[in-house]
């Protein structure tokens, strides 16, 4: 618990530091961007956790990954965390701060899972739809699962719409399991 909160309190904190300095979107992107390479890489995420590595080392790896691709205000936000040995929680704080960045600006995440991968125009109906139904902005997130035969599954939020072959297939075997000519005697 503890360790949430501590990444809840920073997020915030580099959140509400980029609003005041106008910096918000730039953040935004360098959140993305080192999210990803901690997501994306096992090993990087391994060696600045480690506790045999030095803070300047950390740094210095940081600076020789990040160098020229975040602003200095990310960076500065980036030393911190290092020297207060928080760098566990970078993946976390990076989650938190992108899920107050779309609070902030009303984006909600639908997630769309196929058989197949859509093309780009039934990804814009899909979410000029969702985006008239929610009346909020939509970040549409793909996913392909061959297993659901056809049709899709769209979740938003806590609501599902399940429109998929196998979804059916599941309908038709309960109704096949219920006998309505057994007679009772």
């Amino acid at each position: 618990m503890k360790q949430k909160k501590v990444s809840s309190r920073y997020a915030k904190a580099l959140f509400e530091l980029s609003i005041e300095t106008k910096q918000l979107e730039d953040i935004k992107n360098d959140i993305d961007l080192i999210y990803q390479v901690t997501n994306d890489s096992r090993e990087f995420d391994v060696v600045l956790s480690s506790p045999i590595i030095g803070v300047d080392k950390k740094i210095a790896i940081f600076k020789a990954v990040f160098e020229n691709k975040i602003k200095e205000l990310t960076f500065s936000f980036i030393r911190i965390i290092v020297t207060k040995n928080r760098v566990s929680n970078l993946k976390e704080i990076a989650e938190k701060f992108i899920k107050l960045y779309k609070e902030y600006k009303g984006i909600k995440t639908a997630h769309l899972l196929t058989a197949v991968k859509i093309d780009n125009e039934t990804r814009n109906k899909i979410i000029q739809i969702v985006k008239k139904a929610l009346n909020s902005e939509i970040e549409l997130v793909e996913k392909v699962n061959p297993n659901i035969l056809g049709g899709f599954v769209l979740t938003v939020e806590d609501r599902q719409y399940d429109a998929s072959i196998m979804d059916k297939i599941k309908e038709l075997k309960l109704d096949f399991n219920i006998n309505v000519y057994e007679r009772k005697f």
